[in-house]
């Protein structure tokens, strides 16, 4: 994750509790062959981007706006799970108050510790708006019982227009230097115009 430019400290008082989107079923799908599509917004996500294999999606309303993508990367330095969401913005709250509810998901791990955050490019690599991001050092054994230590990130994107929200958690049991780039990962990705910086 390359921040561009370090972000301001947000206040903790916008850490109580956050709209989120509405409660519903959740629906696991193991994607047949060729490109998985959500159903809520035209993005198509490919078997394979760039050595990432896709996986398990997973839909958490039942007419498929609010979905998520699972991709798995391996090299000789660690194993990376990114999980990509796309899903409506329901709320009224501003994109840092978003990605803050987002972050603090991760911050509640025992043992996080907070490496860097800033502003990070859109997931189709255009200059024209940023994404918000921030890295945790997570210790062995934080997330559940068995799992090694951890650099996770989190990032969320909110396109223009208001209407949706791009976001993913990445887990890397590498060393922080060795961390694979999510970003070109992303920009693999055809997204459509409601998820583009160039709208």
């Amino acid at each position: 994750m390359r921040f561009i430019q370090s972000l301001r400290p947000i206040s903790a008082a916008l850490a109580i509790t956050l709209i989120s989107a509405p409660a519903a079923g959740q629906t696991s799908i193991d994607p047949p062959a060729g490109d998985w599509t959500h159903r809520g917004v035209d993005v198509s996500f490919p078997e394979t981007v760039g050595g990432f294999g896709r996986g398990q999606a997973t839909e958490f309303t039942s007419d498929g706006r609010d979905a998520a993508i699972g991709y798995k990367y391996n090299n000789a330095d660690g194993t990376l799970n990114v999980t990509v969401y796309v899903y409506p913005d329901y709320s009224d709250l501003s994109c840092s108050q978003i990605f803050l509810d987002a972050r603090n998901n991760v911050a509640e791990y025992r043992g996080a510790e907070l490496s860097g955050q800033g502003f990070i490019s859109p997931p189709d690599g255009g200059d024209t708006d940023f994404g918000l991001g921030a890295r945790y050092r997570l210790p062995a054994n934080s997330m559940r019982e068995g799992y090694p230590a951890l650099i996770s990130d989190v990032y969320l994107y909110c396109p223009p227009g208001d209407k949706w929200l791009v976001k993913y958690r990445a887990s890397w049991t590498g060393s922080e230097a060795t961390f694979p780039d999510v970003g070109s990962f992303l920009r693999r990705i055809d997204w459509p115009a409601d998820l583009r910086s160039n709208l």
